[in-house]
């Protein structure tokens, strides 16, 4: 396996450095993206559409709205629903790729991985 071949003390940083930074560019990316919306920012004629502000505090406890309002229209469970489209199905599949992308990238470096590689379910999760 690529992980068991022995690195000079050198590379084994450039290895942790390059780790760092794979792990780290998706935030870079949200750190540049959040910058240039801030810099761009006009208040009469946004350039960007921002979240606005935000209620403090939790929610209040309950079912989420099975409606909604755009516009002067009312749109509904089923028209939401239609409106996802194919995405319904793809958006949770895709989530839980990325989840286990997430932590076979933590785990890489986790001594509890090393221990039980051999089980299918540690490997997998």
């Amino acid at each position: 396996k690529l992980k068991d071949i022995p690195l000079s003390a050198k590379r084994q940083k450039l290895k942790k450095l390059l780790w760092l930074v794979s792990i780290a560019r998706n935030a870079l990316v949200v750190l540049a993206a959040s910058a240039v919306a801030f810099c761009t920012h006009d208040a009469d004629a946004p350039l960007f559409k921002l979240s606005g502000k935000v209620e403090s505090g939790l929610p209040k406890f309950g079912l989420p709205p099975f409606s909604t309002t755009l516009g002067n229209q009312t749109v509904g469970f089923v028209e939401m629903v239609e409106r996802l489209g194919s995405g319904l199905a793809v958006l949770p599949f895709v989530m839980v790729l990325a989840n286990i992308a997430i932590a076979k990238a933590f785990s890489e470096y986790c001594f509890i991985r090393q221990n039980l590689e051999d089980d299918a379910t540690v490997t997998f999760l």
